[in-house]
């Protein structure tokens, strides 16, 4: 018997590796994230586990571009 193939993605924030249909997915757009609740859409995306992820990956994501300025 042969099992079908699942796509394992990476949480941005803290690195779990889980199925595909266990993460958000979300599109990186300048300046926002738009959730992509199809996971479908052809645009650059990340993927995170849980708000909290989203919420800690966006603080992170700031205070980098604050260093650079």
């Amino acid at each position: 018997m042969t099992t079908l193939h699942q796509p394992i993605r990476m949480c941005v924030s803290c690195r779990d590796r889980k199925l595909k249909s266990e993460l958000d997915r979300y599109i990186v757009e300048p300046g926002v994230l738009i959730e992509d609740k199809t996971k479908t859409k052809s645009a650059r995306g990340i993927y995170t586990c849980s708000k909290q992820c989203l919420e800690n990956y966006t603080k992170r994501r700031l205070k980098l571009k604050e260093g650079k300025q």
